[in-house]
């Protein structure tokens, strides 16, 4: 956990879509669409319809986040990794003290 800042980086690959939403907006209704070129190209092509899409305080309160997150980027990232650790470790302990390994054979502790 908290070794990347996108999920699909832990896997290796480059995805030709990324969707995102929730947090991106810091508690403000927001959501993106992230791909490469072509596949943009081709969106233009058709009829597009975003409730958020491209008004002027989603455009403030999104570049306002992505400014504060480039910024604390590389702090926000070990202080995940360190309380990720904290909470596998706390978890993998209850489960043995609970008898539940019987039930859960490993936690992969990403995702979170």
């Amino acid at each position: 956990m908290g070794s990347h800042y996108w999920g699909f980086e832990t896997h290796g690959v480059v995805p030709d879509i990324v969707t995102m939403a929730k947090g991106m907006g810091n508690g403000f209704p927001m959501a993106a669409v992230v791909t490469t070129p072509e596949i943009a190209n081709a969106m233009s092509q058709a009829i597009h319809f975003n409730t958020f899409g491209g008004n002027p305080m989603a455009c403030a309160v999104g570049s306002a986040v992505l400014e504060v997150s480039v910024i604390n980027c590389v702090h926000i990232l070990v202080q995940i990794k360190q309380e990720s650790f904290t909470l596998n470790e706390f978890w993998s302990e209850y489960t043995i003290s609970q008898n539940y390994c019987n039930k859960y054979r490993y936690m992969r502790a990403s995702g979170l």
